[in-house]
């Protein structure tokens, strides 16, 4: 039998309070006294996990040392009205006459001023192990001395330890103790502690609000402790603060109800959004709507995200106006189509006229994005001129933006009808005619997919920048296009592939930096390929594979194929070129 009676060293005496709070929460000692400092009333309770409630305090405990084995499956209440129990009180109740009615009348019966409850009021618990209950003891009790070291805020280095652990702290206590003991700490923390600590915080907060949020006590904690003690860091000097903050905000807005979300999420936000008078706020404001757009849902961004990004696209400051921009996306991927061509397809139009040419820059980086929003002949009509328009622009920065956008874009028109200027406009990126390497770069990049778009037809326009591009002493635009001979051998036919792309192919597979990525897809070349042809190449495989003793990795991209190749050839061919390969490559032991 535990008890403690003086009410001193109040900082120690808490922290061996949770250490019986530990006991009882994972029911090893299944009785509790607790008496308040102003009240002459001692409960006695053996509670469930996720009730189990003891507050450091004026509070005196007593524990009874009755071991779980001995209660069965009931928890058990008692209430006693006079003084503090003396230490042999009740030291004769054996906690499993609790669950019979005849043994509690004659414990009534011997103790007049005991009032214990009837059976048909108590309630169920699963029963632990003994040993088990106090491994989690010791885990929990350790883990509520962290939390009061820093509540105490002790040594900096115990504060980073706390902190890089506290979603395992949170789940060791239990949801209970965390919104009593660890939502405290965590505000106190973010509002005062050092930028270090805050930044180690504020990423596991959203596992710490997931743990809580389902019970009614904590849901109500998220809203009224951790939110706004984030809506304070959202504008904090730091931006790695503001920016988790705001990735913060973000993760937190999914557990909580739609209602909930435009009550306090949005509401948050748009009050950052209406200061006038500060635009590091208006910018914070812009930057959350876009990460925000998805989970506040399709309503909430017609009636007032969008509104808020218009007058944000009309603002003064240059910042805020490229800040919208360059966060316009999610919020028109929300609202319908309908309500995006006739309300935001004319603000992103605006935009791409703006005055400050990194606005425009800004919105041609967009462009496909907001191509993938709009319906084909939206695209194929206002979106065209738009680019024409971003190519023609004064500034060179908008005009090579436009270019790195242009083959994306194109592809984009797969299925519709394209400008035949948008064609010339990217042969124009050839290397013959452009020494650009970002451009040069992008070309080879996106080439399968321009290709595919315009249609086989189209090779003859294309096909002199595509050799261009093979002949360009770059490696990463050689690495590029080993990657994607493939495609474009799908999409053009065996004829030119015969004819013209067979060389380049073997070209790749005789070059150490493009052997790997070009045999990767050699499979899918060949699939393409005559017969006549396709027997030509099993030589090379052989051939690669006998060089490839050093290699494991092209040993490796045969043996992950090996069922494929067996498809391309009659069984005649499998047994002599392709089983003896894949016999030798099962005796390699790596």
């Amino acid at each position: 039998f535990f008890f403690s009676s003086r009410r001193r060293h109040t900082r120690q005496r808490s922290v061996s309070w949770a250490r019986r709070c530990v006991q009882e929460t994972d029911a090893e000692y299944m009785g509790i006294f607790m008496k308040k400092k102003d009240t002459t009333t001692t409960t006695f309770f053996s509670p469930s996990k996720e009730d189990q409630q003891v507050i450091p305090g004026d509070i005196e405990t007593y524990v009874f040392d009755y071991p779980v084995k001995h209660l069965g499956e009931y928890v058990y209440e008692v209430w006693k009205s006079d003084s503090k129990p003396s230490k042999n009180n009740f030291s004769d109740i054996n906690p499993a006459d609790l669950a019979n009615e005849k043994a509690l009348a004659e414990l009534q019966s011997k103790y007049a001023k005991l009032h214990i409850s009837k059976p048909e009021q108590m309630k169920k618990i699963s029963s632990v192990a003994p040993e088990e209950s106090t491994s989690n003891a010791k885990v929990l009790n350790e883990s509520l001395k962290r939390i009061a070291r820093y509540n105490n805020k002790r040594k900096y280095e115990e504060r980073v330890g706390f902190a890089t652990t506290l979603a395992t702290n949170a789940e060791e206590i239990g949801k209970t103790n965390t919104i009593k003991f660890l939502l405290p700490a965590i505000e106190a923390h973010l509002s005062q502690d050092v930028t270090e600590i805050k930044s180690l915080i504020l990423p596991q907060l959203i596992a710490v609000a997931r743990l809580i949020y389902k019970n009614p006590a904590g849901y109500e904690s998220v809203i009224a402790v951790l939110l706004p003690v984030v809506q304070k860091l959202l504008v904090d000097p730091s931006l790695d603060i503001s920016e988790k903050a705001a990735v913060s905000l973000a993760n937190i807005a999914e557990l909580l109800t739609s209602a909930d979300r435009g009550n306090y999420i949005l509401t948050i936000v748009l009050k950052l959004a209406h200061d006038d008078e500060n635009v590091e706020n208006r910018v914070a404001a812009i930057q959350l709507l876009n990460k925000l757009a998805g989970k506040l849902g399709k309503e909430l961004c017609e009636q007032f995200v969008s509104f808020e990004m218009m007058c944000m696209a009309d603002d003064p400051e240059q910042k805020v106006r490229k800040t919208t921009t360059q966060n316009f996306v999610k919020v028109c991927e929300t609202v319908s189509t309908e309500f995006f061509i006739k309300k935001l397809l004319p603000v992103y139009q605006k935009l791409g006229k703006d005055t400050y040419w990194p606005v425009r820059e800004a919105a041609v980086n967009i462009l496909v994005e907001i191509a993938n929003v709009c319906p084909l002949e939206i695209r194929e009509t206002t979106l065209t001129d738009v680019f024409l328009d971003f190519h023609n622009d004064s500034s060179r920065f908008v005009k090579k933006a436009s270019l790195l956008q242009l083959g994306n874009f194109l592809y984009s028109l797969k299925g519709g009808k394209i400008n035949i200027t948008l064609i010339q406009f990217f042969t124009t990126l050839d290397p013959k005619v452009n020494s650009d390497e970002d451009l040069i770069m992008h070309c080879a990049y996106t080439f399968p997919g321009v290709l595919l778009a315009l249609g086989a037809s189209e090779w003859p326009t294309l096909k002199n920048t595509y050799k261009s591009l093979i002949k360009k002493d770059l490696q990463q635009v050689k690495s590029t296009l080993a990657a994607s001979i493939h495609e474009i051998a799908k999409i053009v036919g065996g004829k030119i592939v015969a004819e013209e792309l067979d060389s380049i192919l073997k070209s790749f597979l005789n070059n150490f930096t493009t052997v790997n990525i070009a045999f990767a897809h050699l499979h899918e070349f060949l699939q393409v390929l005559d017969e006549k042809l396709r027997l030509g190449y099993l030589e090379i495989v052989e051939k690669i594979i006998n060089k490839s003793e050093h290699s494991w990795r092209l040993r490796d991209i045969f043996a992950n194929n090996a069922e494929a190749y067996a498809k391309l050839f009659d069984v005649h061919t499998v047994h002599k070129f392709i089983l003896p390969i894949v016999l030798r490559l099962s005796l390699i032991h790596i």
